[in-house]
């Protein structure tokens, strides 16, 4: 600011000068010149035609020494009439010249040289003064835009001086703290908010890292507890490795098994657009191979499975969407009691988000008569790790909804949860159409 004071100073005065100047040396000139041109009318008086009247040029002389200047008058040959003591030492600003016409003819001249205490004084007075005010209207300038500086600069920096300590506790491990409110110009602000946003994603990670934590230790704990009771049981030779009990244990591996799959599917889905590869295939073949795989489960369950699968065209990774149906089977299976039922669709939907005419999408749906969902918990229910209150008995991570999410929307789809507490669930993964 400083410098742009003194730059946009320095430019009016320089402007201003060249323009006072011009006009100052123009009026110099000018009065300089009408002086002299009045000295000359005033000695042609005093000429007669028989030679200089010098008594009559003493009061002009007179005049000329009180002002502070100094004259010379000369003949028609060049010859000194008279001149104002010491003319040729005295120290002029600048000098003018006029011829003396007396009828018509030339008859001399006079010379008159501007002191310092007449109008060439008045001038460089003028000149001083004028170097003075500039001197003390750049320091004036100087001194405001410091002023100025040191309080914009103070607005400037204290928001960001608030925003530095807090970076400097989160990077400190301190993942509480927030630059909350700032103020200053709008960059400041939005930069604030971009912290705070980005401070509550860690926090909420960290809070989902622990969560997460705590979450498989508890359900890694009852297998690990299943297989060690046994293992030792049949080491101590309390219990005979029969194939009831090999199958127990057996069970439980292929738990933990599960556990560590659906693990490396959740990882892997924020990289998995890399690793897709889509194909034309029919998704009612693809989610009866997955209702095929889990027959079992649905038999061991006591629930029936209903399929009402359309033929449907779809751009998809086969391997991907059977893992999607698989987990949405698995989910619905588990909570719902035995005598219910679920129901596996796959056909043609309308897009209910886009605009009209509605747009036809392939939709792959599974519907069951379980628990169902309370509505507080319904916005969380994709989110990885999360487990309702009703799910706390029932085996489980709580990633695979959160797999079925990452994939649909991986194949550019969607899914959508509709549930009623006691009445059931129904989860609906919607993806394009594959064009002819």
């Amino acid at each position: 600011m400083v410098i742009i004071c003194l730059t946009a100073i320095g430019t009016i005065l320089a402007i201003a000068g060249a323009t006072v100047s011009a006009h100052v040396n123009r009026l110099e000139s000018t009065q300089g010149a009408d002086l002299t041109s009045a000295l000359a009318l005033a000695a042609a008086a005093a000429h007669t035609p028989v030679g200089w009247n010098r008594m009559e040029l003493t009061p002009v002389l007179d005049l000329v020494v009180r002002a502070g200047e100094a004259m010379q008058i000369r003949g028609r040959s060049g010859q000194v009439i008279r001149g104002s003591p010491g003319f040729a030492a005295f120290k002029s600003g600048f000098v003018h010249t006029r011829p003396v016409i007396d009828n018509g003819r030339y008859v001399g001249s006079v010379t008159l040289k501007f002191g310092h205490r007449g109008l060439a004084g008045a001038i460089s007075q003028y000149e001083t003064l004028r170097w003075h005010i500039r001197i003390a209207a750049t320091a004036a300038a100087i001194l405001l835009a410091l002023v100025i500086s040191l309080l914009v600069a103070r607005k400037l920096t204290a928001p960001v001086d608030r925003l530095i300590g807090a970076v400097r506790a989160m990077g400190a491990g301190d993942t509480r703290v927030r630059a909350g409110h700032i103020g200053g110009v709008v960059e400041v602000r939005e930069l604030s908010a971009a912290f705070d946003q980005m401070a509550d994603s860690i926090s909420a990670e960290a809070t989902l890292r622990r969560e997460m934590a705590a979450d498989l230790a508890h359900e890694l704990r009852a297998p690990i507890a299943v297989l060690q009771a046994g293992l030792e049981s049949m080491q101590d030779g309390l219990a005979e490795p029969t194939p009831e009990n090999l199958g127990s244990l057996r069970d439980e591996v292929v738990r933990l098994a599960q556990m560590a799959d659906d693990l490396r599917v959740l990882a892997s889905g924020r990289a998995a657009a890399l690793k897709v590869e889509l194909a034309r295939n029919n998704l009612a073949a693809i989610a009866a191979e997955a209702a095929d795989s889990l027959a079992s489960s649905f038999d061991g369950s006591g629930v029936s499975l209903h399929l009402r699968l359309t033929s449907v065209e779809v751009m998809c990774d086969a391997r991907r969407m059977h893992e999607v149906a698989v987990n949405l089977l698995s989910n619905a299976v588990k909570f719902t009691p035995a005598g219910g039922s679920v129901t596996l669709e796959t056909g043609i939907t309308s897009d209910s988000r886009s605009s009209r005419p509605p747009r036809r999408v392939a939709m792959l749906r599974v519907s069951d008569t379980g628990i169902g969902i309370p509505a507080d918990e319904l916005p969380y229910v994709s989110q990885r790790f999360f487990r309702g209150e009703r799910a706390a008995d029932i085996a489980g991570t709580g990633i695979g909804l959160a797999i079925v999410n990452q994939l649909a929307r991986l194949h550019h789809g969607r899914m959508e949860i509709v549930s009623e507490e006691g009445q059931g669930t129904r989860v609906t993964v919607t993806l394009p159409v594959a064009e002819a």
